[in-house]
């Protein structure tokens, strides 16, 4: 099996048995800008040589906003990601940042496993440059707060007034 493919459905199993479904609407958000911030990175990584994957089955079509090279999988992997990441993201400023460096060093390992199994050459960059996903887990934890949190409450206090 394809390990592109393989980790996809990892991935996929880990958001269908994590998920909260009540609050898939609220949590899509997420998935969405991973998986466009994943697109950039690919898009940008290609352009400047940064590093190159391996066994990559298939690949984006070829339209306007996207590349063909990037890999469908990894734009997959990170939209299930996102969506789980917004799930479990703590209230707590303090919480939040703790969560962002944990993530990021989930994500230093996934580097580090891709480039033991030859899936990735990087070319001139590091496995550890994970400090603009780490930027994106604090944009989302973010945005949930003043964004999503804020909405709610809106809509609390509208519930609770009464017209007559």
């Amino acid at each position: 099996m394809n390990p592109w493919l393989f980790t996809f459905l990892v991935s996929l199993i880990l958001l269908v048995l994590l998920i909260d479904r009540k609050q898939i609407t609220e949590n899509i958000y997420g998935g969405i800008l991973s998986a466009i911030f994943m697109q950039a990175e690919s898009i940008l990584a290609t352009n400047l040589e940064l590093f190159k994957y391996n066994l990559v089955p298939l690949n984006m079509p070829d339209f306007r906003l996207f590349s063909n090279t990037i890999n469908i999988f990894l734009t997959g992997i990170a939209f299930n990601m996102g969506i789980l990441i917004v799930q479990f993201q703590p209230r707590k400023m303090n919480y939040q940042l703790a969560g962002a460096v944990i993530w990021s060093l989930f994500l230093t390992g996934f580097n580090y496993l891709a480039d033991a199994f030859g899936l990735v050459n990087y070319l001139r960059f590091k496995p550890y440059f994970v400090v603009r996903q780490f930027l994106l887990f604090l944009f989302l934890a973010w945005i949930k707060d003043n964004l999503i949190n804020h909405v709610k409450r809106l809509e609390n206090v509208k519930s609770l007034t009464i017209y007559k």
